[in-house]
């Protein structure tokens, strides 16, 4: 959860206190969706799941309080979320992620997921 929601608070102080009073390395950070989405579908210990937020909240993509987070071994300095190609900017995202979720597709196959994961 607190991956996701490093951008708002109190997750923010919460993530610091979890790595014993500093931020995590930037790139070990949520940074960009594409990265974030092939590292669960590449990595077996890759096992974040969506939180509710990425569905309503744009905040979670934005670094709107300019929090330092970091810079990566590339040298680019951590900021907001990178979005797909396909989201104009965090509220369009939002959007469109949700209306994929309440679609007719994912309605029509939700009861394979939930036995899927559930048995």
């Amino acid at each position: 959860v607190l991956y996701y929601l490093v951008r708002v608070k109190p997750f923010t102080t919460l993530s610091i206190q979890l790595q014993g009073g500093k931020f995590d390395h930037a790139n070990r950070m949520f940074s960009d969706i594409a990265g974030t989405w092939n590292g669960i579908l590449e990595e077996m210990s890759d096992v974040k799941e969506l939180v509710p937020e990425l569905f309503y909240l744009p905040e979670t993509l934005t670094n709107e309080n300019s929090i330092d987070f970091g810079t990566t071994q590339l040298g680019g300095k951590l900021d907001s979320v990178e979005l797909p190609p396909w989201a104009e900017n965090p509220i369009d995202f939002i959007h469109k992620h949700r209306m994929a979720l309440e679609s007719e597709h994912v309605s029509a196959h939700l009861h394979e997921w939930i036995d899927l994961i559930f048995g």
